[in-house]
């Protein structure tokens, strides 16, 4: 499972103190004023540290209620972003930065298929049980899983998906590839 980044920026501030509705940030490179939040529903991620954090929604959490809209700053090249109600940060990032970030996604081998979850929520467990919006990503596929393997100080964390492909005439093909999470400090 991860939870796709939209977009990032940096901010003037952000409510740590004191929950609030609003604040200040740097322009988006990729949305900006009038951005339809209602057809992509987005929240505020501000220095997501920890796995716990991440699924762990609230008024004083590292992810926010939803994002209402955009609107210029009173500071000069600032917008205004707004939240749908007020939020209060655990903690500044170090580095003053926040991610737009949409709901979580899951990939999961089950027999010879792998499935592509959505659109299900924030969620403390990951069970695919009763989930609705399941989508086949790959068929004839055996002994598939993924390995993560965190990141240091020195460098990324890596999350390796390794499978093997069961060919009409019976021949196996493995695949394995690496995936580099750019999250060194």
């Amino acid at each position: 499972e991860y939870i796709p980044i939209y977009t990032g920026t940096d901010y003037l501030s952000v409510p740590v103190s004191v929950a609030a509705s609003q604040f200040e940030v740097a322009p988006f490179s990729n949305i900006g004023i009038g951005f339809n939040f209602s057809t992509q529903p987005l929240r505020v991620a501000v220095y997501p540290s920890t796995v716990t954090g991440l699924y762990t929604l609230g008024s004083n959490s590292v992810i926010s209620g939803l994002v209402n809209q955009l609107s210029a700053g009173t500071t000069a090249n600032a917008i205004t972003l707004e939240l749908t109600g007020a939020h209060q940060f655990p903690t500044d990032s170090p580095s003053k930065r926040l991610y737009l970030v949409e709901q979580p996604r899951m990939f999961c081998f089950d027999g010879s298929l792998l499935y592509r979850y959505a659109d299900y929520g924030f969620n403390s467990s990951f069970s695919t049980t009763g989930l609705a919006n399941q989508l086949v990503f790959g068929s004839r596929l055996n002994q598939g899983q993924f390995t993560y393997t965190p990141g240091t100080l020195q460098r990324n964390a890596v999350i390796n998906i390794s499978f093997t492909i069961a060919g009409r005439d019976g021949l196996l093909q493995p695949v394995n590839q690496e995936v580099q999470i750019r999250n060194v400090p």
